[in-house]
């Protein structure tokens, strides 16, 4: 039903004249709705990166360029393992050669396709296939790979890890963190596991209080926000492993920001917003408590790792202190000068606490270091929010080219061709979007300007009340509702 109205709604627009008496009545009216229809609201990426290789003492190996040619002689040598062709194409990837990437990938499915063929019961080849289909998001190879590797390994921890990253694809995340209880009872020992926990608790915190009324929510403490019972009960089994204690520090430091994010929660609007932070007493005293320990771990044990910074990033953040998170950040970016999430974090701190010029000076540079789908959208982001719509849909296009099916840049370009007024061009990439998220409320909220544009005001209100009885209805309703049905 939903691609069939919008399908009519193209048809409409493109024969759209100005016969009759329009809806929108005065210039003034269309600047009020166009100033609704802007990108999805983007949340920047202000998280601790519960990364593996960050929580790890031991020392990251850096991919060189040499290496390329390294592998491509052991391919001479032996052109039917398909092992290295995984590895080319990680180096191959470390570099944004996607294109040859992607070459290796295909040539390794293959060949472990053929290794089963020859031996139905390869561990090996099951397991990399399992997660060759798990990155490429096939969920129903990844599925069937991730169950039979359970199948012949079962004392193997891989196999519950995939199917908990396939259950929060699905947001079962009661499932994903079973299988991940599982996988942590079958190998103690791996730090990659209690990352992986981490991250699915803190997805799960967030989808939680996404359910809570407002009153529950406010009854919050910071303490309370992320379950971090599991790695309490590592740290009482293994005391002497520093990595266990770090990712608890850190973890429990996302409980602090989101109970920041909680207690100013009317100053985001997802409009370029500027924040000034308003801290509780407890929140400030466990900042201070928290900025000691990560102080400590610069000074030693972690001090080339990106936690630490990225933490004490964000406190400056809170303390609404810029220039404090800038200066964390170029000691971080010493010792990690490609990280993106060092990147990502200091971006979206200067994003929203008005020093946007340096935001998109940042940004632009971590384009140049990762050319990838999120930073190239990012862009396209701040071009848009400063109203350069051109650049805006450049950036866009190169975020398309990435990922063809993403929501996001086909809801942007969609906004973009609203705001330039070119009506049939908004409603087509609409259209797209709505084929992949018929329900979502940006969808509506777009469709339902149109409508107005469309001179078709109650099919118009229609698409907004739609949104109202979502319990997460925006603002931005509200305003159009208000202004044109008061």
């Amino acid at each position: 039903m939903m691609r069939r109205i919008l399908t009519f709604l193209f048809i409409a627009l493109s024969v759209w004249t100005a016969s009759g008496q329009n809806f929108l009545k005065t210039a003034e009216d269309t600047a009020f709705v166009l100033d609704h229809v802007y990108y999805p609201q983007m949340q920047l990426k202000l998280s601790v990166d519960f990364n593996t290789r960050d929580f790890s003492l031991s020392p990251a190996r850096q991919t060189k360029y040499s290496d390329i040619d390294s592998l491509k002689k052991l391919i001479a040598a032996e052109p039917f393992k398909a092992d290295h062709y995984m590895a080319l194409n990680a180096a191959y990837g470390e570099f944004h050669r996607d294109k040859d990437a992607d070459t290796a990938l295909r040539k390794a499915t293959d060949l472990y396709l053929a290794d089963l063929m020859k031996n139905p019961a390869d561990t090996h080849a099951v397991r990399a296939l399992a997660g060759i289909y798990l990155r490429l998001m096939d969920w129903q190879l990844a599925l069937a790979y991730h169950n039979e590797l359970i199948r012949l390994a079962p004392a193997s921890a891989a196999g519950y890890t995939g199917l908990a990253m396939i259950s929060v694809m699905s947001y079962d995340y009661d499932e994903a963190v079973n299988l991940m209880q599982k996988a942590i009872e079958l190998e103690p020992g791996s730090i990659d596991n209690y990352c992986q926990m981490a991250n699915v608790m803190m997805m799960k915190s967030i989808f939680d209080l996404n359910t809570l009324d407002s009153a529950a929510v406010d009854s919050l403490s910071y303490r309370n926000i992320i379950n971090t019972a599991f790695l309490k009960e590592a740290i009482r089994k293994h005391p002497e492993n520093l990595s266990l204690q770090a990712l608890y520090e850190a973890l429990e430091f996302s409980g602090i920001m989101y109970q920041c994010f909680i207690d100013n929660a009317d100053q985001f609007t997802g409009r370029g917003d500027t924040i000034r932070f308003v801290l509780s007493g407890e929140i400030s005293e466990a900042l201070v408590v928290t900025e000691n320990k990560m102080k400590a771990y610069v000074q030693k044990d972690f001090k080339t790792k990106i936690f630490p910074y990225n933490v004490l990033m964000l406190i400056e953040l809170l303390r609404n202190n810029t220039d404090g998170a800038l200066q964390w950040f170029n000691k971080g970016i010493r010792f990690n000068k490609r990280s993106q999430n060092l990147y990502e974090n200091i971006v979206g701190i200067c994003a929203i606490t008005a020093k946007k010029d340096e935001a998109f000076k940042l940004q632009l540079r971590l384009d140049s270091i990762h050319p990838v789908f999120n930073n190239y959208f990012m862009t396209a982001y701040f071009y848009y929010l400063e109203k350069n719509l051109e650049q805006a849909e450049k950036w866009t296009r190169l975020a398309l080219e990435k990922e063809p099916r993403n929501f996001y840049p086909l809801m942007g370009m969609a906004a973009i061709n609203a705001r330039k007024m070119k009506f049939p061009d908004a409603a087509h990439y609409l259209d797209k979007a709505a084929g992949i998220s018929p329900q979502h409320p940006d969808v509506k909220l777009l469709m339902g300007i149109l409508y107005l544009f469309d001179n078709s005001p109650m099919m118009a209100r229609s698409a907004f009340l739609e949104i109202q009885k979502s319990p997460d209805a925006m603002n931005e309703v509200q305003e159009l509702l208000d202004r044109f049905w008061p």
